[in-house]
């Protein structure tokens, strides 16, 4: 009974250290910060086929000295083999991603995108909405007028 009990033990501690080491490939080679802007989760069900050891009793013959003849006699001792299964384990994973209307810039954090140029003298600061250098307006900042202002272009 005991050394069931052990047995158990041991086959929980095994797949409990599988499972911390599983190591389930990112979809998203771009990773972003975890305190990025404009990133929407979507969730996912993945599943892998691990290898699991586990303990198990065996009974061993095994042959000793002994006052009879022959001079060698079968003992049978209870030896604990390492055995090895394949189990399906599936979990939910979040994938982290930019949000519709924006994509990553490589550094980490994700830039609105404007399906029109905002020229030089303006930046993309929403999905198709620029923001013009103060002097400038226009829908694409391509105007000069009204400095010391900055105005939004939406289109």
């Amino acid at each position: 009974m005991l050394k069931t009990v052990w047995c158990l033990f041991l086959l929980v501690v095994s797949v409990t250290n599988a499972v911390r080491e599983l190591d389930l490939p990112e979809d998203e080679p771009d990773e972003l910060d975890a305190n990025a802007e404009n990133v929407c989760i979507d969730q996912k069900e993945q599943t892998k086929l691990l290898n699991i050891s586990y303990l198990q009793s065996q009974e061993v013959a095994d042959y000793t000295w002994c006052i009879k003849i022959p001079p060698r006699c079968r003992v049978y001792r209870t030896k604990l083999v390492t055995k090895w299964k394949e189990e399906n384990y599936t979990r939910v994973v979040n994938l982290r991603h930019c949000c519709p209307g924006y994509e990553p810039n490589g550094q980490g954090q994700c830039s609105p995108i404007c399906n029109v140029s905002c020229g030089s003298h303006g930046r993309c600061s929403q999905p198709n909405v620029c923001t013009c250098e103060p002097g400038f307006s226009g829908e694409h900042c391509q105007d000069v007028g009204c400095k010391g202002r900055t105005f939004f272009a939406t289109f």
